[in-house]
């Protein structure tokens, strides 16, 4: 887990998450946009932050989502454009569902992007995603 891939019309551009600065995932006029992000933007100088209205997490405190990476876990972000919505998608135990041992767990985490934009780095054995004000 240390690159995004933006897949579209054919072609993949990839985006390295082990900057700490990270990437900025948000909407450009409707379009889905991948940029490098300018800063680390840390918890303490996040701007505005989310609300239940902008994020559905389970796990996650509002605006903030801290993903385990491990070798046996598999994140994918998806983007709906009919909603403005982005997900993160992830089997957590994907090895499990091959051998027969038990079913492959699925998590799933949306984020709502109008007027925001969520902010993606791998930190550690983790992967982040910050909603932000856009």
């Amino acid at each position: 887990m240390d690159t995004l891939y933006l897949i579209d019309n054919g072609r993949a551009v990839s985006f390295s998450l082990l900057d700490n600065r990270g990437i900025l995932v948000g909407l450009l006029g409707g379009q889905l946009t991948v940029v490098s992000a300018a800063s680390a933007n840390d918890e303490a100088s996040a701007p505005g932050g989310a609300t239940g209205d902008d994020l559905v997490a389970p796990r996650a405190a509002p605006g903030r989502l801290v993903l385990p990476i491990a070798t046996r876990k598999q994140w994918t972000v998806s983007f709906n454009e009919d909603s403005g919505i982005l997900a993160i998608i992830g089997a957590t135990d994907i090895d499990s569902g091959i051998t027969g041992q038990q079913e492959t767990k699925a998590e799933a985490y949306i984020f709502k992007l109008q007027g925001k934009a969520v902010q993606i780095r791998r930190r550690g054995a983790t992967l982040e995603a910050v909603l932000v004000d856009a």
